[in-house]
């Protein structure tokens, strides 16, 4: 008998909008891959929000700051 991990879904849109205006969150790859995150920025961009993302001098991970 083979063990299963459990999966459990983690809503990026969730996690970008829990991020208090103007404060700084960084995001392990391992949790979140950088390109989702980005691509849930950028649709939470177009209807109001405003996130800016960041990769630059990580490696492991992706810096997200919420502006509005």
């Amino acid at each position: 008998m083979t063990k299963t991990p459990i999966k459990t879904r983690v809503c990026i849109k969730d996690t970008l909008l829990s991020i208090p205006v103007g404060e700084t969150i960084v995001i392990e790859r391992k949790d979140i891959t950088d390109r989702s995150v980005v691509y849930s920025a950028t649709r939470l961009n177009k209807k109001g929000y405003k996130f800016k993302t960041s990769v630059a001098g990580r490696i492991d991970s992706i810096a997200v700051t919420r502006l509005k």
